[in-house]
């Protein structure tokens, strides 16, 4: 059995880092350490619902031996409410696991309720984390929810999607070109819709990688979410999307 001393004194060389964008099962080759991160899905957009909340993430750390098996059940996106007065569907929980047994549950983001009853509270949490932050709610009824990828999210406008990353000068939200570590993400770029940006408002733009998805009437400016966001409420003549489907990272160490 390894020891968390053999972690943080360095006698642990890093062998695999991966992004994990689907459902699968990793071996391990040497003894070891293993890091995983996991998120759930985003809840699913609606026509007269108010949008829903993002999903929470969290991370672990754990001993491993040569020949464990790391298994990763990437929970999807909540379904979209393609008719009107029907609520959409909370987002997937992502599941990973060592040998078979449940080792981190990342739950999905909760459904959006009737705009009358207010925003959906969020109350799922996930288990068997080391460290985790729960999901976000939407700050407009409209727009979709951000994932909080570590201090809170922002938004520019009631229809377009929220905002992961901090592009304005604004008090919510990490800076553009921050490396968000539990996923081996980079935030680069400053345009909006750019790879890695994490928002999403403009004509057409698609959200970044875990923007909210716009909540606009008019379909030339409605946008999907990003990975784990929330998707946006539409008009009643346009189809909403689903949410955005959730994602995991592994990293693995050898002992030396």
């Amino acid at each position: 059995m390894a020891k968390l001393s053999e972690f943080e004194g360095g006698r642990l060389l890093p062998v695999r880092s991966q992004l994990v964008l689907s459902s699968t099962t990793i071996t391990v080759i040497d003894d070891g350490w293993a890091i995983v991160a996991g998120m759930g899905g985003g809840a699913g957009g609606s026509k007269s619902f108010a949008a829903g909340n993002s999903a929470a993430w969290g991370v672990k750390a754990f001993p491993v031996t040569a020949g464990s098996l790391i298994g990763f059940v990437i929970g999807a996106g909540g379904l979209a409410a393609t008719a009107m007065n029907t609520p959409s569907s909370a987002g997937g929980t992502t599941l990973i696991t060592l040998n078979g047994s449940a080792l981190m549950t990342c739950p999905g983001g909760e459904a959006g309720q009737p705009s009358t009853a207010g925003k959906t509270p969020v109350t799922s949490t996930v288990t068997g984390a080391d460290y985790w932050t729960p999901g976000r709610q939407p700050q407009t009824f409209l727009a979709g929810a951000a994932v909080d990828v570590g201090n809170g999210t922002n938004s520019t406008s009631g229809a377009w999607g929220d905002h992961s990353v901090d592009l304005q000068g604004l008090l919510a939200g990490v800076p553009a070109g921050a490396y968000f570590w539990p996923f081996d993400i980079n935030f680069h770029g400053s345009q909006p819709g750019s790879p890695g940006v994490g928002t999403g408002p403009g004509s057409g733009i698609a959200a970044g990688i875990f923007a909210g998805g716009s909540g606009h009437s008019d379909a030339s400016y409605q946008t999907p979410p990003g990975r784990g966001a929330s998707a946006g409420r539409t008009g009643s003549n346009n189809p909403p999307h689903n949410g955005g489907a959730g994602l995991a990272h592994l990293r693995l160490f050898k002992r030396v």
